[in-house]
């Protein structure tokens, strides 16, 4: 009896464990360059997880996505653990904030791959570029939250002059994201 040639195999999906374990790693590594731990020069360190993300492959699912968000959620939670300190009612504030900023973790990811994977530009030029103007988008967006952004791990090390604070901010930002990625 003749076999019907079977179908060529589905390529591999980046499995969500391997999405959520990097994304909770990045942002453990980023939140611990924050106050109360202050560890400012592991910031640089931060984005290669999501570098690893970024560069893999394999074609990603709403589920690898999905555990990205569940990573950037987790971060944004511990970032702002101290709004649910303030009062009882603020609880339901802080998760609904955690879940929203928790977007910009995967948002980041799914563009820089487009440009790195798809469009073949370079991942110097696109990480630091998204990051910055994801960080823009957040502090100057609905609901315009600037908490968290990368220059403020650094502002014991380089503080700014009261109206060069967007531009350092996104500066650093930019340059933080551009040596880490060469790393």
């Amino acid at each position: 009896a003749d076999k019907a040639p079977s179908a060529a195999p589905s390529p591999r999906r980046q499995p969500f464990y391997i999405s959520l374990s990097f994304s909770l790693l990045g942002g453990l590594i980023l939140w611990a360059a924050f106050p109360p731990l202050n560890l400012w020069p592991i910031a640089w360190l931060a984005p290669l997880p999501w570098l690893y993300l970024i560069l893999r492959p394999e074609p990603m699912t709403r589920w690898a996505y999905f555990g990205i968000w569940l990573g950037g959620f987790a971060h944004w939670l511990a970032m702002l653990f101290g709004i649910s300190q303030a009062h009882i009612l603020l609880v339901g504030g802080w998760i609904l904030l955690a879940a929203y900023l928790g977007v910009y973790l995967p948002l980041f990811v799914g563009l820089c791959r487009v440009a790195v994977l798809r469009l073949r530009i370079s991942m110097l030029l696109v990480a630091p570029v998204v990051w910055v103007g994801l960080e823009l988008a957040r502090g100057y967006g609905v609901p315009g939250c600037s908490a968290g952004l990368l220059r403020h791990s650094h502002r014991d090390v380089a503080p700014s002059p009261p109206r060069a604070d967007l531009f350092v901010s996104s500066a650093l930002a930019y340059l933080v994201r551009f040596v880490a990625w060469r790393v």
